[in-house]
């Protein structure tokens, strides 16, 4: 009963392994931007600074800022997509 057991949870293992994995390597990138809802814009964090959102912003993602058809807000953010 006891090896039964054993087998089971560490066919149970694999399985859930296998399948977080799978998601992980299929799952499409969805990098996190901050939406400038003032200008309609987005930009990068990496470029926060050189860009100069104004205040009132709101951290999100790539698919949300495509949604609003918000354009990149500044040189770096356009050229790290450009870059992508």
């Amino acid at each position: 009963m006891k090896k039964i057991l054993i087998t089971l949870s560490v066919v149970a293992i694999i399985v859930i392994g296998g399948i977080v994995t799978y998601n992980i390597m299929t799952e499409e990138p969805n990098p996190q931007v901050i939406l400038d809802h003032t200008d309609g814009t987005y930009v990068l964090p990496e470029c926060f600074e050189q860009d100069e959102p104004s205040n009132y912003i709101e951290q999100s993602n790539m698919e949300r800022a495509m949604e609003l058809n918000y354009e990149p807000g500044g040189s770096c953010t356009e050229a790290a997509v450009a870059g992508e």
